[in-house]
């Protein structure tokens, strides 16, 4: 199947990072200790996370947390230099390509390790931060398709979005029970926010997450007492935080920020890009698994300003000033029973016929004459 509109400038970062990496012409090799820090991870998962085939780590680190805990990389996908890979248990598929791998137990045949040898640690790999006390109300909104509303920070039931909407958020925190929409959604951000969610998320294909200017991606937030479900085709921006359940992406969506769940796992050919993503310089020395064949170091290729361009990840739309502005919808009253009227219409009786007197003719039989003889 061909690429979607929506979806070709993603993969076109996604072949040219991964052109970038067989050509070795990413971040030189730093010989860093493991970080713990909680702020240097794009993607966490407390029990396991698990990236499809072709999927891509452009920045930030990536790990399984407690003890146990394993993080598996699908086939050809492939991990920046700068970014540490860390789990208890680590797997490779085929044609993986990573670099700083942090493991006391490394699985899988025909991967690369460009930086060398995992290193051993001591799990956990850190502390998660706990999540907030939720205040849902009771009340739901639901809005409805192709519409623009702007939702005042405060508390609402199970919120729900039908297709094409553009929900504006002013800023501020929002308590939801639970959050659903339909496809093709716009969330758009005009000051730091917190969404906390008591529930499920689940987030339909091709939805965008805009900010305005000022906004940075970990000013929007969200606090997820369920499972999150990111669709596919989406690009999003901002974190994401689940540590009680299942987070999942969708197929080729481009993923921005931070992502945190117990249970972490993606569909194919997705992009997930953290905070930290240095410049390039020169190319690490790169090892492959002791069960595959030493794979023979490719020529550097020639760059030249007619042959190849600089990929430059895409850059995460921004809400513009001309945002429609409707009336501020506001959570509706609890409904009370009230006394209400029936009105019954009285038939107005018909009238009694009255008995008239008839007349009725009998006609007198005609006498037979006899014909005389």
């Amino acid at each position: 199947m061909f690429p979607t509109r929506r979806t070709r400038p993603l993969q076109l970062l996604q072949c040219a990072v991964a052109l970038t990496l067989m050509f070795g012409t990413s971040a030189s090799v730093r010989a860093q200790p493991l970080s713990r820090a909680f702020d240097d991870y794009a993607l966490l998962g407390r029990m396991k996370v698990k990236i499809k085939n072709l999927g891509m780590i452009a920045g930030g680190n990536i790990g399984a947390i407690d003890p146990g805990a394993q993080l598996k990389l699908g086939k050809s996908v492939a991990v920046s230099d700068e970014v540490q890979a860390a789990g208890d248990i680590v797997a490779l598929g085929r044609r993986a390509s990573a670099c700083e791998v942090f493991t006391n137990a490394l699985l899988g045949r025909d991967y690369v390790l460009r930086c060398g040898d995992p290193t051993g640690f001591t799990p956990p790999l850190l502390t998660l931060p706990s999540l907030p006390a939720f205040m849902p109300g009771t009340t739901p909104l639901a809005i409805a398709q192709g519409t623009t509303t702007t939702l005042v920070a405060g508390a609402y039931g199970a919120v729900g979005l039908q297709n094409d909407v553009r929900l504006i958020f002013p800023g501020g925190t929002y308590e939801f029970a639970s959050l659903t929409t339909g496809r093709r959604i716009e969330l758009v951000f005009q000051a730091p926010t917190t969404v906390n969610v008591a529930g499920q998320v689940k987030l339909g294909n091709q939805t965008v997450i805009l900010r305005d200017p000022g906004v940075d991606i970990l000013d929007v937030r969200f606090n997820i007492g369920g499972n999150a479900l990111l669709g596919a085709s989406s690009n999003l921006a901002g974190d994401f935080f689940a540590p009680q359940g299942a987070l999942g992406f969708g197929r080729s969506g481009f993923f921005k920020g931070r992502y945190v769940g117990r249970r972490v796992s993606s569909d194919h050919s997705i992009i997930v890009e953290g905070l930290n993503i240095p410049s390039p310089s020169a190319a690490p020395t790169s090892t492959s698994s002791s069960d595959s064949e030493t794979p023979t170091p490719l020529a550097s290729p020639t760059l030249t300003p007619t042959a190849t361009s600089t990929p430059t990840p895409l850059p995460t739309p921004t809400a513009t000033a001309t945002t429609t502005v409707t009336p501020t919808p506001t959570p509706l009253p609890t409904p009370t029973a009230t006394a209400t009227t029936t009105v019954t219409p009285t038939p107005t009786p018909l009238p009694t016929p009255t008995a008239t007197a008839t007349t009725t003719v009998t006609p007198t039989p005609r006498r037979s004459r006899r014909r005389r003889r």
